[in-house]
C-alpha cells in the first residue's frame, strides 16, 4: 500500500473515532440523555466504545505507525526529531494501535458470547 492510501484511511478513521467519541461523551456527561433508555443501553455505550478503540487503534496504526515508519519524518512539536528516534516512535504507534486493535476484537467477542452461547447450548 502506498502512503497516501495509508493516509487516506487513517483520516477517515480518525473522523469516524472523533465522532463516535463526541456521542459517547455527550451521553456520559449530560443529564437528559441518561433518561432515555434506549440510549443509555449497553449496547450503544458499547458499539460506542468499540467503534473508539477499532477506529483509534487504526488511526494509530496506519496515519502515525506504518507512514512514521517509512518515512522517519515526524512533524516536529518543540524539538526537530531525529529519522531514527522519528522511526522508533512511528514503531511504538504502531504498537499502540495494533494493541488497541486487538482489544477491541477482544471486547467483541465478549460482547458477541451471549448471543452466540444459547445456539450451542442446543
Amino acid at each position: 500500500m502506498n502512503s497516501q492510501r495509508l493516509e487516506k484511511i487513517g483520516n477517515i478513521s480518525g473522523y469516524i473515532k472523533t465522532a463516535m467519541a463526541g456521542i459517547l461523551i455527550l451521553i456520559i456527561f449530560l443529564p437528559g440523555l441518561k433518561e432515555i433508555d434506549w440510549l443509555t443501553a449497553q449496547y450503544t455505550i458499547f458499539v460506542c466504545g468499540f467503534i473508539v478503540l477499532f477506529f483509534g487503534g487504526l488511526l494509530l496504526t496506519t496515519s502515525l505507525g506504518i507512514n512514521v515508519m517509512r518515512s522517519g519524518e515526524l512533524v516536529p512539536v518543540f524539538v526537530p526529531i531525529s529519522k531514527p528516534f522519528a522511526r522508533l516512535f512511528g514503531f511504538l504507534f504502531f504498537l499502540l494501535g495494533t494493541t488497541a486493535v486487538l482489544c477491541s476484537l477482544v471486547l467483541l467477542e465478549v460482547f458477541i458470547l451471549p448471543f452466540t452461547s444459547p445456539i450451542t447450548d442446543l
